[in-house]
């Protein structure tokens, strides 16, 4: 694919981007690499359809719902917690060979002075934002995603 063909890609998948954001509030925990075996016996307890794993050498990391860590947090002896996360899931099937979806979401929030985590499915991308910066990630997005609709394939939006 052409830098061309790639951009007009790009520029596709944003005019017609919808995204939704979950009512949950979700938690980011770091486990120490020891109690894995603790949090493998464990998994089946978490409820909410949405939950993500990192399993790294020094620890695991989860997210997941507060009320599903709410449950889980018992059997940990010193996990390292935040709170009050919003995950914006963006419903769109994203190509493989898409470049720029993140890089382009991640700057825009950036300039609103956002912090994310970003968390990459399969075929979906998401993030979580801290709930005091919904509002302005969402306003954020929204005007990124009003600049794709505004312009045509051939004139990328400016940045």
């Amino acid at each position: 694919m052409t830098d061309k063909q790639k951009l007009v890609q790009l520029h596709t998948i944003f005019a017609q981007l919808q995204w939704s954001v979950r009512p949950e509030q979700f938690a980011v925990v770091g486990i120490d690499q020891r109690e894995r075996l603790v949090l493998s016996q464990l998994i089946g307890h978490i409820k909410d359809p949405f939950f993500h794993m990192v399993v790294e050498p020094q620890e695991v990391t989860l997210i997941l719902t507060e009320s599903d860590w709410r449950v889980l947090r018992p059997a940990f002896t010193r996990p390292r917690i935040q709170y009050n996360y919003r995950l914006i899931a963006f419903d769109e099937d994203l190509p493989a060979d898409l470049v720029g979806f993140l890089a382009t979401i991640t700057t825009a929030l950036a300039q609103a002075n956002v912090s994310v985590l970003t968390i990459c499915s399969y075929a979906k991308d998401y993030v979580l934002v801290h709930e005091k910066d919904l509002d302005p990630a969402l306003r954020s997005i929204e005007q990124t995603v009003s600049q794709y609709r505004s312009t045509p394939a051939s004139t990328p939006p400016a940045s």
